[in-house]
């Protein structure tokens, strides 16, 4: 499996158009990524999204460590996902949906914030995976696969764990949401519901997926 391959999923789900793809973006040089860093003070992750704005143009480099893209060559998630790619397969999903959240709201002019960059990557994390259990094993455990995204993890240090706390909280709600309503039941309309909710401002996201959690809850 590849980073094209990646992009053109997700691309599909939210029925987006792109003419930007993560290969002329991608940087996995850590040195050089540190020095683009301007020494933030962050730790070295596998994965970072490093954005320069201007008034007139937007830089983006995607930072993914070589070893995820060779685990991804040798181990396909799309041949069979299991405990020794799921890392990397999560570290690629969320380095692509970032490049190509930022992108397409550069290319509508929308804003987009880093709590919503988060949160979508975190919803597709967690759909990427489901859909490749799905149809590699007859019967997934969506479930098992839910608590180990949303619950059963360890933070990286970041000065930022609040933000991606928060992202979590959303997705998870979200994403149990979603499982119970469509791909438990294997009903249509997921696709629908996921290109209307990318569309959406930040404040929208928010207020939908809240509404969304009080029912299931309620």
């Amino acid at each position: 499996m590849d980073l094209a391959t990646i992009q053109n999923e997700l691309q599909h789900r939210y029925d987006l158009r792109c003419d930007y793809r993560i290969e002329d973006f991608l940087l996995q040089d850590q040195a050089i990524a540190k020095a683009l860093r301007a020494d933030d003070g962050l730790p070295e992750l596998p994965e970072q999204i490093l954005i320069q704005q201007s008034e007139q143009a937007l830089s983006i480099s995607v930072f993914l460590d070589r070893q995820i893209t060779r685990t991804l060559e040798a181990d396909s998630p799309g041949a069979a996902l299991h405990n020794g790619n799921l890392d990397a397969y999560w570290y690629a999903v969320e380095g692509v949906s970032h490049f190509l959240c930022l992108a397409w709201h550069a290319t509508h002019e929308r804003s987009v914030t880093q709590l919503e960059l988060e949160l979508v990557a975190e919803i597709d994390k967690f759909l990427c995976a489901a859909m490749c259990l799905t149809q590699q094993v007859e019967s997934a455990r969506l479930t098992s696969l839910h608590c180990l995204l949303f619950r059963n993890f360890r933070w990286e240090p970041s000065a930022d764990v609040g933000r991606y706390h928060e992202a979590n909280r959303l997705a998870g709600g979200y994403c149990q949401w979603l499982q119970q309503q469509y791909l438990e039941p294997g009903l249509r309309g997921m696709g629908s519901e996921l290109r209307r909710f990318f569309r959406m401002p930040k404040v929208d996201k928010l207020h939908h997926i809240n509404r969304r959690v009080s029912a299931l809850h309620g």
